[in-house]
């Protein structure tokens, strides 16, 4: 129902919540430009934050920005220009 690319940003800000970035993103397989849109996107949705100085393409270089409840899987969908595939579970 979920799409690959919306589960893995959901663990790609999970970790970052979480701050557990050598564990929570393994099953994720994200090539360089794949990581640096997502992050992106999340960037622009002010879902995340670059710490100052810090490299933009790596995932622990980002904090919260906002709450983690106040972050719903809409807000993602639309972050990530994804969508619900109703006709196929996971």
């Amino acid at each position: 129902m979920i799409t690959p690319r919306t589960q893995t940003a959901i663990a790609v800000l999970k970790c970052i919540y979480a701050r557990d970035y050598g564990t929570c993103i393994k099953p994720c397989t994200l090539t360089e430009k794949e990581k640096q849109a997502l992050l992106l996107q999340l960037s622009i949705a002010k879902f995340i934050l670059l710490k100052d100085t810090e490299n933009p393409l790596e995932i622990q270089s980002y904090i919260p920005a906002r709450k983690a409840v106040e972050i719903s899987l809409l807000d993602i969908l639309e972050a990530t220009g994804e969508h619900l595939n109703c006709n196929r579970p996971i």
